[in-house]
């Protein structure tokens, strides 16, 4: 179970943009995992197609052997429940066993894990075509 809260700009969570087993509170500032074991998964309310964005959230709960992907993808992404989102969803993400996924392939692994507590800030620069985490 994961619970995320984003901290900068106050961006909300999608009330409808989320999968079922998602709960949403604070004003929808908090995202709760409430499944048994699938990767549910909800996007932001805003849409962000041109810019600079960065998005600051803080994981408040991550069991020990949690799992959360955290990135951007096409707007009908909350329909994805695979811990690997498949190229399907033109999904760029980090995870928190420090692995690097891009479109349904693993880019990159070994890097820094996210735990219960981090802040975790997502950098997306479309003139650019970047993002960092």
């Amino acid at each position: 179970m994961a619970v995320l809260a984003q901290q900068q700009r106050k961006l909300r969570w999608n009330a409808s943009g989320k999968h079922g087993d998602i709960i949403l509170s604070q004003e929808d500032l908090t995202a709760e995992n409430n499944s048994d074991g699938s990767y549910p998964s909800f996007r932001t309310g805003n849409k962000m197609m041109m810019g600079k964005h960065c998005i600051l959230f803080t994981i408040d709960k991550l069991e020990e052997d949690g799992f959360i992907w955290m990135g951007v993808a096409k707007e009908n992404f909350y329909y994805n429940t695979d811990a690997n989102p498949d190229e399907d969803y033109n999904s760029h993400g980090y995870t928190s066993v420090g692995e690097i996924l891009v479109c349904g392939r693993i880019k990159g692994q070994g890097r820094e894990k996210v735990r219960q507590g981090d802040e975790v800030a997502i950098v997306v620069d479309f003139q650019e075509r970047s993002i960092v985490w």
